[in-house]
């Protein structure tokens, strides 16, 4: 029990910022990370990247989760532009080692995927388009509720617990939409 409330608070950040800042991939995503992404299905790529930000605070991984129209929107609108992601990023990695040390380190395991039905589809296409100013319809085409076993490991601890990400498909592009 003391291990699953080292968890919560790490995740009570994580799904704040979450809320906030969700969705999308970013411009460079035709480059190959360092990793072999081949043996990554699609739309697992982008909570990959999400967990490789908060591993390592890095912003370049943490625009990965969102979709151009979002990032230009940031940039352009927001006024946050770069700032916003590179400050995020290093917010989730002080926080993941604030709790858990140095060294973390995220794994995680899909234990269940439920495909998107038209609805889905229809109500984060209109979410994803209002977070993105409203101005552009941006079309989330594929998405599926995934279902994670995830486990954070760092030099202070361990924990060990489930969560459930949404991604979609928008532009051909597998993005974040929900935590």
């Amino acid at each position: 029990m003391k291990k699953r409330l080292l968890l919560l608070p790490v995740m009570a950040i994580v799904l704040a910022l979450m809320f906030a800042m969700t969705a999308c991939s970013d411009s460079d995503s035709k480059k190959k990370d360092k990793d072999d992404e081949d043996s990554t299905p699609k739309y697992e790529r982008p909570v990959e990247s999400y967990f490789k930000a908060i591993e390592t605070g890095s912003g370049k991984e943490f625009r990965k989760c969102y979709c151009d129209a979002e990032i230009e929107y940031r940039n352009q609108y927001a006024g946050s532009g770069e700032d916003y992601f590179d400050n995020g990023a290093e917010e989730l990695n002080r926080a993941a080692i604030s709790k858990f040390g140095d060294d973390v380190r995220i794994t995680y395991k899909v234990d269940k995927k439920d495909k998107f039905e038209d609805d889905d589809l229809e109500k984060y296409t209109d979410k994803l388009t209002r977070r993105c100013g409203g101005e552009k319809e941006i079309k989330i085409t594929e998405g599926y509720k995934l279902k994670l076993k995830v486990k954070i490991k760092g030099s202070k601890g361990e924990d060990e617990d489930s969560m459930t990400i949404k991604v979609g498909k928008t532009d051909g592009r597998w993005i974040l939409l929900e935590m």
